[in-house]
């Protein structure tokens, strides 16, 4: 698609919901993390991070602090409202 096929899209999906103050206000609350998002610059990790990282995992599961499914979701729909 091109940018301006998908500012259309994006227009009429948005005008799809206008109607809908909840749904508009969730979209609004994710453009603007979007936009804050865009300004951040990631790196990626170096294998010294990354072996550090998995041995911190396999330390956490052997200790027995792990979450199940139902634990994860409900901190992500703490975390990020927007998900509900």
């Amino acid at each position: 698609m091109t940018a301006l096929e998908l500012k259309y899209e994006l227009y009429r999906q948005i005008d799809s919901i206008a109607d809908s103050e909840p749904l508009m206000k969730r979209v609004l609350n994710y453009m603007h993390r979007l936009g804050s998002k865009a300004t951040e610059t990631a790196s990626p990790y170096t294998m010294e991070e990354l072996n550090s990282r998995i041995t911190a995992s396999l330390d956490d599961i052997e200790a027995g602090r792990t979450k199940n499914n139902e634990e994860v979701e409900k901190l992500l729909l703490e975390e990020f409202e927007w998900l509900r």
